[in-house]
C-alpha cells in the first residue's frame, strides 16, 4: 500500500516497462513520491498503471500519483518537457537485446551513450531536478581483462572497452557511464549524480518484460541448455536494487 504524502515529490523513471525501473516505481509508489514514467509508445500506459496498481494492491492510481510520456533513447523529443516539476530523475532506460543485433554499434551502443546524456542534459537544465540517478552496471567496472587474483575494484576501475571480450552490451553501459561523468566534470555544481553498478538482477516479474538476467531462469525450465553449467554471478534482488536507487536518491 502507498503512504501518503502532501505535495509530494515527482520523480522522472526512464523506462518504466523494463524489469528494474517497475520495480523502482513500485518502491517510490509505496513511499508516496509521485511517478512519472517514460514509455518508448503510450499504447503501453494502461497497461502499464494497471501493472502497479496490482502490485501495490490499490484500487486505483490517479493521474496525479501516475504520470506516462513518451520519450526516445535516439531523440530529444519531449525530453524538455517530461522534466517539468521533476525533483529526480532516474534513468533505468538502456537498449538490452536477448541476441546480438546486427548492427551493435547503431541498435546498443549509441542509444545508450545518447540516452543517459540526453536525459542528463534535459535534468541539468530543468531548474527543478536536484538529483540523477544513473542505472549503470557492473559490467562497466570489472569486464574486458581478466583481473589478477584478488583484485578489488573501485570507483576508478573501468572496464577496457576496446577489449576483444566486450559485448555491445558491456560496451554500452561502459561507455554511457563515462559520459554521463564527462558532462558532470563540464558542468560542475549544475547537478548532483549517483550511480548503480549492479550485477545479475533477479526477482518477482512484474509484467511481461522480465529482464535479461531472468531469462536464465526461464531457459532452464524450459530445458533449453543442454547442461547445467557451474556458474557464478554476482546477484542482487530487483526489489533490493529498487531500494539502493531511493537511497542514492535521497542521500
Amino acid at each position: 500500500m502507498r503512504e501518503t504524502k502532501e505535495a509530494s515529490e515527482l520523480v522522472l523513471v526512464t523506462g518504466i516497462t523494463g524489469f528494474v525501473a517497475s520495480h523502482c516505481a513500485v518502491k517510490l509508489l509505496e513511499k508516496g513520491y509521485r511517478v512519472r514514467g517514460s514509455l518508448r509508445s503510450m499504447k503501453r500506459a494502461d497497461e502499464m498503471r494497471q501493472v502497479l496498481i496490482k502490485a501495490l494492491k490499490e484500487e486505483t492510481l490517479s493521474n496525479d500519483i501516475l504520470q506516462f510520456v513518451e520519450l526516445q533513447l535516439t531523440s530529444e523529443d519531449g525530453w524538455k518537457e517530461a522534466m517539468q516539476d521533476v525533483k529526480y530523475v532516474l534513468h533505468v532506460a538502456s537498449p538490452i537485446f536477448s541476441k546480438t543485433p546486427s548492427n551493435p554499434q547503431v541498435e546498443i551502443i549509441e542509444p545508450a551513450i545518447k540516452g543517459a546524456t540526453v536525459a542528463l542534459k534535459y535534468a541539468m537544465e530543468s531548474g527543478s531536478v536536484k538529483r540523477f540517478v544513473l542505472t549503470s552496471s557492473i559490467a562497466a567496472v570489472v569486464e574486458g581483462d581478466v583481473p589478477p587474483p584478488g583484485k578489488v575494484f573501485d570507483e576508478t576501475c573501468w572496464t577496457n572497452v576496446d577489449s576483444s571480450l566486450c559485448s555491445p552490451y558491456v560496451k554500452s553501459k561502459t561507455l554511457a557511464e563515462q559520459a554521463c561523468w564527462d558532462m558532470v566534470k563540464q558542468n560542475p555544481g549544475k547537478l548532483e549524480i549517483s550511480v548503480v553498478n549492479p550485477g545479475f538482477v533477479c526477482g518477482p516479474v512484474l509484467e511481461k518484460d522480465f529482464g535479461q538476467s531472468n531469462l536464465l531462469y526461464v531457459k532452464l525450465m524450459n530445458h533449453e541448455l543442454p547442461v547445467l553449467v557451474p556458474l557464478g554471478f554476482p546477484f542482487v534482488d530487483a526489489r533490493d536494487l529498487a531500494e539502493l536507487h531511493i537511497l542514492c536518491m535521497e542521500r
